[in-house]
């Protein structure tokens, strides 16, 4: 999380800077892993290029792990979670996953500690429903209560406070998180974004109507490639543009079968792979873009640069950085 903090404060300060509108692109929506057979909610990388995802629900939570480069994935943790959503990576690198918990049960929630060797030890537990986590720079946690509309943080010590509350409405769920350089908190909505303050001092609705904004990536000045697990598609948002799709809206099918037409990203015929059926979770990594797809059970991976830089671009220094 704290590389990702670097990158938008170079992303900031000008040293790549965008158009507003997306242009067309010669890249396609690629598989990059498969073998999430229950599912793929979010994702993580850790320094070593590894990709972390959640899946599974009712006791058959799973954790499982897709070694750099992609292919398939193997069983990193495989018991002792009943409903695994977000995935975090700590700024001393320790991997941390929300267990949503037993829906029937007030306050089932937990958040865990995952050892390089797929151990799970509770960091915190009797927390509300929560699917999606991320850590601010100094290590503090935040988890997404849903259920309450509402933003939780937890201190390093383990310390529980409501951080920004009224986000939404009461039957909107929250989903993936992410700061800026400025300390502002980004946070997926049933149908768009809110922005929170630093220190929770105040919530604004940025837009309205994305269909479920699951996952998300960000730039400086509020600009969003958004996963929108309602429509089945990818999209781009900016202040200046509204909300453009990137990718067309997906069948009910998942690749290698054909889709009844092709998939568009960025404005260029793709193949199949180019459909997605629920997209979830996002990252960067090392100039990608990586998307989570639950109804898959697979990982896409397309790159980053979909945008005509106004200036020079110097990309290959912020690829190493921004993940």
């Amino acid at each position: 999380m704290f590389l990702r903090a670097a990158a938008s404060l170079l992303l900031a300060a000008g040293f790549w800077t965008v158009l507003s509108v997306p242009t067309a692109c010669a890249q396609a929506l690629n598989i990059y892993a498969t073998g999430t057979s229950f599912g793929c909610a979010d994702v993580e990388f850790d320094v070593a290029g590894n990709l972390y995802a959640t899946g599974g629900a009712n006791t058959s939570g799973k954790i499982y792990k897709i070694p750099p480069g992609g292919g398939t994935a193997s069983l990193f943790v495989s018991s002792g979670l009943y409903w695994p959503w977000g995935l975090a990576m700590s700024p001393g690198g320790t991997l941390y996953v929300c267990d949503r918990g037993d829906q029937n049960v007030a306050n089932a929630g937990a958040i865990y500690s995952v050892s390089a060797t797929g151990v799970l030890t509770l960091f915190k537990g009797g927390l509300p429903e929560c699917l999606f986590i991320v850590f601010d720079p100094a290590g503090n946690l935040y988890a997404a209560a849903y259920s309450q509309n509402k933003i939780i943080k937890i201190s390093s010590d383990g310390v529980v406070s409501d951080y920004a509350t009224g986000i939404g409405v009461v039957s909107n769920f929250l989903y993936q998180m992410s700061f800026d350089v400025a300390g502002n908190l980004y946070v997926g909505v049933q149908q768009g974004m809110y922005k929170i303050g630093p220190g929770g001092s105040s919530v604004t609705q940025i837009f309205d109507g994305a269909g479920q904004s699951m996952g998300h990536i960000q730039w400086a000045d509020d600009r969003f490639i958004l996963g929108t697990y309602g429509h089945r598609q990818l999209v781009y948002w900016s202040p200046t543009t509204g909300l453009k799709n990137l990718l067309a809206k997906s069948s009910t099918l998942c690749p290698p079968a054909p889709p009844a037409s092709p998939g568009v990203l960025a404005g260029n015929t793709t193949p199949a792979t180019a459909f997605m059926f629920e997209p979830t979770g996002m990252r960067i990594h090392d100039g990608k873009v990586f998307v989570g797809d639950y109804g898959c059970h697979d990982v896409r991976s397309f790159d980053l640069p979909l945008f005509t830089p106004t200036a020079g671009s110097t990309w290959g220094r912020l690829k190493v950085m921004y993940r």
